[in-house]
Order: C-alpha cells, then sequence, then structure tokens
C-alpha cells in the first residue's frame, strides 16, 4: 500500500505471509510473516524518513526445529540548511533471535537426537550524526558513528556444567561497542589545487569474547595531501 495524505509525506506498507504444511528442511519457510513499513517527509531543505521492518520465521520438522526473528528500527534526518551549513543523522536498532536444532551423532552418552539446540541473540544499536562547514575557500565536515552491541543483556559469559554446554553458551551472543569519530578539512589554495587533511579514531571493544577471549583495539589515524584537478 502506498499512501500519501499530503505532499510532503509518503507512506509505504508491504506485508506477507506463508504457510508450508510439510517443510523440506529445518530453514524453509513453514510458519513465517514479515512486515515492511516506511515514512518519508520533505520540507524545503530538511528530509527525514523513519521504517520497520519484521520477519518472523518459525519451524520444525520430526528431526530437529528452526526459529528466527527478527526486528529493524530505523530513522534518518537531513538538513541543508544554508550554504554554508548542512547535517546528517541517523538512527537504527536490529534485534536478532535464532533457535537451531543439533544433531549428535557420535561420543559417548550422547543427547538424543534433537535434543541441542544452538541460541544466538543479537541487539545491535547504529547512530551516526555528521556536520558539514563551507567558509569561502574552507570546507570542513565533523563526524561521529558508534555501533553497540547489547547482546542478550548478560553482564558476563560465565561458564559451567559440561564442555557442550559451555560451548553453545560462550558463543551465543557477542556484545560489543565500536566508536569512531572523525574530521576532514579541505582548502581551496586555487582554482584547481586544494590542501586536503583528515583525522578519525577507531575504538573496539568487546565486553567479553569467544571462551573469555577478548579482542579490543584502539587506533588513531591522520594523512595530509594535496589535490590538483585538471
Amino acid at each position: 500500500m502506498n499512501w500519501t495524505p499530503w505532499k510532503s509525506l509518503l507512506v509505504n506498507v508491504q506485508g506477507e505471509i506463508g504457510r508450508n504444511s510439510n517443510p523440506f528442511t529445518p530453514v524453509a519457510e513453514r510458519d513465517y510473516h514479515a512486515i515492511d513499513g516506511r515514512l518519508r517527509y520533505t520540507r524545503k531543505k530538511f528530509r527525514w524518513s523513519a521504517a520497520y521492518k519484521e520477519n518472523y520465521n518459525n519451524n520444525s520438522i520430526a528431526v530437529t526445529s528452526f526459529s528466527s526473528k527478527s526486528r529493524n528500527y530505523s530513522t534518518n534526518a537531513t538538513f541543508t540548511g544554508t550554504s554554508w551549513m548542512s547535517i546528517d543523522a541517523g538512527y537504527s536498532k536490529l534485534h536478532l533471535a535464532t533457535v537451531g536444532g543439533i544433531a549428535f551423532f557420535a561420543g559417548a552418552g550422547r543427547p538424543a537426537l534433537n535434543q541441542g539446540v544452538s541460541v544466538y541473540v543479537s541487539n545491535i544499536h547504529a547512530a551516526n550524526l555528521g556536520v558539514r562547514l563551507n567558509w569561502r575557500a574552507a570546507e570542513l565536515y565533523l563526524g561521529e558513528s558508534i555501533t553497540k552491541d547489547a547482546g542478550d543483556g548478560r553482564a558476563t559469559n560465565a561458564l559451567g556444567g559440561t564442555a557442550i554446554a559451555n560451548l553453545l553458551y560462550s558463543v551465543q551472543t557477542f556484545p560489543l561497542t565500536y566508536h569512531s569519530p572523525n574530521a576532514r578539512l579541505s582548502i581551496r589554495l586555487a582554482e584547481k589545487l586544494r590542501f586536503n587533511a583528515g583525522y578519525q579514531y577507531y575504538g573496539y571493544h568487546e565486553d567479553f569474547g569467544l571462551l573469555g577471549v577478548e579482542q579490543n583495539y584502539r587506533a588513531n589515524t591522520g594523512y595530509a595531501g594535496m589535490q590538483f584537478s585538471f
């Protein structure tokens, strides 16, 4: 469905539903539905959009099972302001939860064929902001980007129980944070000659890593150069 309640606003909604009485594979779409909705508003030098997307699939066959649920929320805004300033900003959240069956074919005292399950949960928040400023012969861009996966909410990855339980528990979620501000300056020295300089910071941090091994790093990068066009 497309709907334009007034000239500046556009609404788009899509949906799909499906049923399969005899799925052949665990990931087949046995019982699923999908929703996709979008809004877009434009007013002179301002543009705003928002979206929601949902995809659920539940399946279960004789040998194993599968379930996947994802929801995505997002919004973006752009303001050109004046000839010397523009702003871009955005935010999105992605929720994903999957459960899949595990088949054990070997090993003494193994569980029944379809009793094991593999779980993965992710809750990603991502935001970005960019500001562009122009002064005659100079252009300055300031940006910020941050991504955080809150995982399933656990504070630690404490292990306990059997070796199989420990392995499955340690890979069910990966909470982390990525942070990267940046700045760029461009100065026109002549009609076809510009001086460019920039800086960007990279920061990556895992709340806890696979089997207790965390991968954390940070870096500072910068550059400067001349640009000639012809």
